[in-house]
């Protein structure tokens, strides 16, 4: 979906989950940037949000972007937005609220959670963000929508493990063999 197409003004660009450390743990972009720019962008932002201590504002400009930031714990959650008439408050409220949903999710959420379990980070955040548009801020919504999801993803691996035989032992079949068929079976290995 083409937000700029429908009429629909793109609030957000893109969002990053960056480590202490400078590694990009979870990238979300919003408009069609290259590889290579994505990479000089996120190369700069991580010089940039590294070097800043906690005295300094979230808020940021770099290039044509302005970046919204925050740090929890060992994660910099990072927006990158075009507009100059957005109001950076309430992205900064935003993404607090995206580490809320986060960490009620995953109880008191951190770095592993994130990178062992990536698809349930993007599923979250996707049902908070449409193409650069927050289009749902409760939390509550939202994880009622990813618990349907589990719900659905163990009904599925539950009849996968039914629907799957289980292998068996050459030991289990042996133990079954009766003394009339071990005689057989010898018999018919004489000849």
């Amino acid at each position: 979906i083409n937000a700029e197409y429908m009429g629909i003004k793109k609030m957000i660009e893109f969002l990053l989950l960056i480590n202490k450390q400078g590694q990009t743990r979870l990238a979300k972009y919003y408009s069609d940037i290259s590889l290579e720019e994505r990479m000089a962008l996120e190369g700069e932002l991580v010089r940039k949000c590294l070097s800043r201590t906690d005295k300094h504002c979230s808020f940021l400009d770099q290039g044509e972007h302005k970046i919204i930031y925050r740090r929890y714990a060992s994660l910099y959650f990072v927006l990158g937005i075009n507009e100059e008439d957005e109001n950076e408050l309430s992205l900064l409220e935003f993404i607090h609220n995206v580490v809320e949903t986060l960490d009620k999710y995953f109880t008191d959420v951190c770095e592993l959670d994130i990178m062992y379990n990536i698809e349930k980070a993007h599923y979250i955040i996707d049902e908070m963000m449409l193409n650069g548009c927050i289009v749902e801020g409760n939390k509550t919504n939202v994880l009622s929508y990813i618990a349907e999801s589990d719900k659905i993803e163990q009904r599925c691996t539950n009849i996968q493990q039914i629907m799957s035989p289980s292998p068996v032992s050459y030991t289990h079949l042996r133990a079954h063999e009766t003394l009339r068929y071990l005689v057989c079976r010898l018999l018919l290995e004489k000849k």
